[in-house]
């Protein structure tokens, strides 16, 4: 009986193949330089016509091949890079299936010339559409030239779908700019129809950032270096306020140039809350980490990469980037001082005994130091002196034994008023420039939210307060799974939680402080959260943080955080402050939204302006 399945023809592998590694003239620029990279050329030149679809020419100063190594480069598989499969598990270079050059001769026509340092002449192998054509002696000095014409000339098919000469154009400069980008140490020039387009010279990583991105770092560019864990992260990052609505967005791991949309995302996320809305931010990136943790085979073009341990990889870069810009941006700080005590008329008497009590929704705010963790942007009181007009805010008088001391020059001493509360629901304060407005229900979400992140993920405890009566609870089958699950972190937080058998639980213990309980309606709610979130899908927080663990702890921050209208005392507004800025986040939620805005003083100016 006839056979149906058939063995195609080397003709059809090798197009078949080239339809992976070649989808456009770019892809066939990548490969080349890749190999001249591996070669170890330090300088490579690029010569291109009509946007590669007429001419490629790819010229380096590497290491060359002998007359039977060009041979042997056609061969499909062919490759001087790894020995046996364990080599792809740790890959130190970056061309390594032996398929680009058999697979661009087999869709152009192809000429190599090279020359290796223990060879007196080169080689030259003429290729057209797969089929070598002609191989001869060439006189040249030690390097490879690679050039290719009539890309898809055989595969009419496939050049129909080519685009204009601009948009090849566009895609080869963005190729060269990504391999260029991550081998600061190798000298490239590129040109485009016999016009020079780019010529960079060996240096660093700063100036090879400027003279591909044209920047300046320190004027609208923010220098990210970085290197812990045998893990480095390198580039800049734009500064906030600069920030467009289109964003040029380059990364390159350990020397490739990738797509990778964990690393966007640890990016964005470095920024925090300052990032304007609408905007993206643009950057380049070069991460480099141990090459067992990657795998570089997971795409034919190898355009993407797989990180075994990509929570590390986001905290590196989210980090770096975070710092980065804190350092290299005009980010309000300060430092805890002696403040005067402020009291809040809310309408009881001065000596109504509710006015000199904490108030405490959720766990107490605690004061405690944050000068470790507080760039030296503003370190400075922040008070008022003799010359500002007071906040129009209704506000105590201090006691007696206060506005009665002075100075030692007989002069009354002014009291530093650091805080003022606005219509119970915004704490303002002066900083070096201006002025900045902090929502205190959304700066108490992005507080209990770290604190409860630590808590769940095991990094610290809560104690819990028995209660006097424990609480029976019956569930749906929908929720009793979400609660279930949720059990051991809310146990972590400070609930005493058990399962009581079928769909119902028994909480004989709360985080200690915390009076939102209402009798186990804070329990149904962040249930209910949980339950419309997942399947919202909603993508939020710390994108490193295990999603139950960050969906309980938002939740429980949102529903348990000081609401407004709840007057508070200078003391308790300093302590929320302190810990804000203590966060890992402090400009947003855990829902990214913005926990205070700064007016500054040209913004005051121009509300003046005639």
């Amino acid at each position: 009986m006839a056979t149906i399945i058939r063995i195609l023809p080397d003709d059809a592998i090798n197009k078949i193949a080239a339809g992976e590694v070649v989808e456009r003239p770019a892809s066939i620029v990548k490969e080349l330089v890749e190999n001249a990279i591996d070669a170890g050329a330090d300088r490579i030149t690029v010569e291109i016509a009509s946007g590669g679809r007429d001419r490629i020419r790819v010229t380096d100063t590497g290491c060359g091949m002998s007359h039977d190594d060009a041979l042997l480069s056609l061969e499909r598989h062919a490759t001087s890079k790894i020995r046996s499969a364990d080599d792809l598990w740790d890959l130190r270079t970056l061309g390594f299936r032996g398929e680009a050059i058999p697979s661009i001769a087999s869709v152009s026509r192809m000429s190599i010339e090279t020359r290796d340092r223990q060879s007196s002449v080169g080689t030259r192998v003429d290729i057209d559409g797969g089929v070598i054509r002609q191989v001869s002696e060439v006189g040249r000095t030690p390097g490879t030239s690679v050039t290719v014409s009539d890309v898809f000339f055989n595969t009419p098919a496939r050049r129909k779908y080519l685009k204009g000469t601009d948009t090849e154009w566009r895609h080869i400069s963005q190729a060269i700019t990504g391999l260029a980008l991550a081998h600061e140490d190798i000298g490239f020039s590129l040109s485009h129809d016999g016009r020079e387009a780019l010529r960079l010279a060996g240096g660093t990583i700063e100036e090879r950032l400027e003279a591909l991105f044209r920047i300046r770092i320190g004027d609208g560019a923010i220098l990210l270096q970085s290197e812990r864990q045998g893990l480095k992260v390198e580039g800049y990052v734009v500064a906030p306020e600069t920030a467009k609505k289109s964003a040029s967005q380059v990364i390159v791991v350990n020397g490739r140039w990738v797509r990778h949309r964990g690393i966007v995302q640890a990016v964005k996320d470095g920024y925090g809350g300052l990032l304007p809305k609408e905007t993206s931010p643009s950057f380049a990136l070069c991460v480099t980490v141990d090459p067992d943790t990657i795998d570089v085979n997971v795409h034919p073009s190898k355009r993407e990469v797989k990180c075994s341990d990509s929570r590390s990889v986001y905290r590196a870069v989210a980090d770096t980037v975070r710092s980065a810009v804190r350092e290299g941006g005009d980010i309000p700080e300060w430092t805890t001082v002696e403040a005067s005590p402020i009291m809040i008329n809310h309408g009881g008497r001065a000596d109504d005994e509710t006015l000199t009590q904490p108030i405490r929704y959720g766990p107490t705010i605690s004061g405690h130091s944050v000068a470790s963790d507080v760039p030296a942007g503003l370190r400075e009181p922040l008070s008022f002196d003799d010359s500002q007009i007071a906040l129009p805010l209704s506000m105590q008088e201090q006691d007696e034994a206060v506005r009665s001391e002075t100075e030692p020059d007989g002069v009354p001493r002014q009291p530093q008023q650091r805080f003022f509360q606005l219509h119970g629901s915004y704490i303002l304060a002066q900083v070096k420039q201006g002025l900045i407005a902090v929502d205190q229900h959304l700066a108490h979400q992005r507080v209990l939210y770290d604190q409860a992140v630590e808590h769940v993920a095991g990094e610290g405890s809560t104690a819990g307060q028995a209660l006097l009566f424990p609480g029976t609870f019956e569930f749906g089958f929908n929720e009793i799974v979400i609660v279930s699950e949720v059990m051991p972190f809310l146990e972590r937080m400070g609930f005493g939680i058990r399962d009581f058998g079928g769909n119902t639980i028994v909480v004989d213990a709360i985080p200690a402080g915390l009076e939102s309980w209402n009798e186990g309606d804070l329990l149904r709610d962040i249930v209910g959260d949980l339950i419309s979130e997942r399947t919202a899908h909603l993508d939020l927080g710390d994108r490193a943080l295990d999603p139950t663990a960050h969906y309980l702890a938002a939740s429980y921050a949102r529903r348990v955080a000081i609401p407004h209208g709840k007057a508070m005392q200078q003391e308790e507004m300093e302590n929320l402050i302190d810990q804000l800025f203590a966060c890992s986040e402090p400009y947003t939620t855990p829902t990214g939204r913005p926990t205070l805005t700064r007016l500054t003083l040209e913004d005051i100016s121009r509300r003046f302006a005639p």
